[in-house]
């Protein structure tokens, strides 16, 4: 599933990939493609992120607050808003970021 996603801590917006087998894609405003990262959901229901960057994942709460947006946080902190899902198999340098 391919989809929008506004980091609010940085004020950026970005385009990501969630693959069935785990993999992590995301495609940056300045064009930087990325697979270097995964996701997972762990015991507790959070969509976590591994990064090459980071020791230990990265766990975030997630919340719908209408069709389709989500509102994830990070200990406590609302951090992204994860909108405008599609069907996709991977991302390419194509992928528009909005």
């Amino acid at each position: 599933m391919i989809f929008d996603c506004v980091d609010l801590p940085k004020k950026k917006k970005f385009v990501a990939y969630d693959a069935p087998d785990g993999r992590l894609e995301y495609l940056e405003q300045n064009g930087q493609l990325a697979r270097d990262r995964s996701w997972f959901i762990n015991d507790a229901g959070q969509r976590c992120i591994t990064s090459p960057d980071w020791s230990e994942p990265k766990c975030f709460d997630l919340y719908e607050t209408r069709d389709r947006v989500y509102h994830q946080y990070l200990d406590g902190r609302h951090v992204d808003i994860l909108l405008i899902f599609r069907n996709g198999n991977r991302l390419s340098n194509d992928e528009a970021v909005n």
